[in-house]
């Protein structure tokens, strides 16, 4: 509610405030699939194995968000214009461009096996969390630097006040991410052991062992011991085929005489 409020109080009622606003949601629209299909082209060029989704998806917000954070400061450095205006708002989109296509595939490549939903629907319960405080933050910084009263033309409506405390207010997430990683995102290390303890199937380890395994001799249901057709050729008629030196004692004790081998 800050930027029609503001527009109204620096420049009068006639500022195109709504035409300037949706600069962000038109580029928005057609760049964040863009640059969403871009970023996912690049990152599977590259070994999964040397820097997992997640991590490139916790860049892209961390960057996306400082982008955003630092676009009051057009209006803070700037005189009050409309090209000003314009200007934020273009700076303001480029940093929504870059976090907003990877919000939800963050939280999705942190989510264990079958808690997606939980997550992404986390993911976005914030922004609508977030409405009140902004809300209340809004209307306190408006009356503080940029007061109903404000008339066209006047200094009454302190445009670096209003946009330097907004800037001060929206860098303390991007500075948390870039000071204290930790806390947002897990060890890539850590990262690995859950993935593995949370996958389900048969060990490869021992699935190649038996298939090795196979390939010699292999028990069946009916007890009988498969070996090569060179070597049961000698011993037709046999009750019981002999082992062969490779033969396991579980596999003795169920088709063939260690006595014979």
């Amino acid at each position: 509610g800050i930027f029609p409020k503001f527009m109204v109080r620096s420049f009068g009622p006639r500022a195109p405030k709504g035409l300037i606003y949706a600069l962000n949601p038109a580029l928005d629209l057609l760049l964040v699939p863009m640059v969403s299909g871009f970023g996912s082209s690049s990152k599977a060029s590259q070994n999964a194995e040397v820097r997992p989704m997640w991590s490139h998806h916790f860049s892209a917000i961390r960057l996306g968000l400082t982008v955003a954070a630092i676009s009051p400061g057009v209006l803070v450095l700037m005189q009050p214009s409309l090209l000003a205006v314009v200007l934020f708002v273009l700076v303001l989109t480029t940093g929504d461009v870059i976090y907003n296509s990877c919000l939800d595939a963050y939280a999705l490549a942190l989510a264990p096996a079958g808690e997606e939903g939980v997550f992404a629907g986390a993911s976005s319960a914030v922004v609508f969390l977030a409405d009140m405080p902004t809300g209340m933050l809004g209307g306190f910084l408006l009356e503080r630097f940029c007061p109903d009263s404000a008339v066209e033309g006047d200094h009454s409506c302190n445009a670096q006040g209003l946009w330097g405390s907004l800037a001060l207010f929206s860098l303390v997430t991007p500075l948390l991410l870039w000071c204290c990683p930790a806390l947002f995102r897990e060890g890539e290390e850590e990262r690995v052991v859950a993935k593995q303890s949370s996958m389900k199937g048969p060990d490869l380890h021992s699935a190649g062992h038996r298939e090795e395994e196979h390939d010699t001799l292999l028990a069946t249901d009916s007890h009988a011991v498969k070996v090569h057709p060179a070597f049961t050729d000698s011993f037709q008629g046999a009750d019981v085929l002999p082992c062969p030196s490779t033969a396991t004692p579980a596999v003795q004790q169920v088709g063939c005489s260690s006595d014979m081998a």
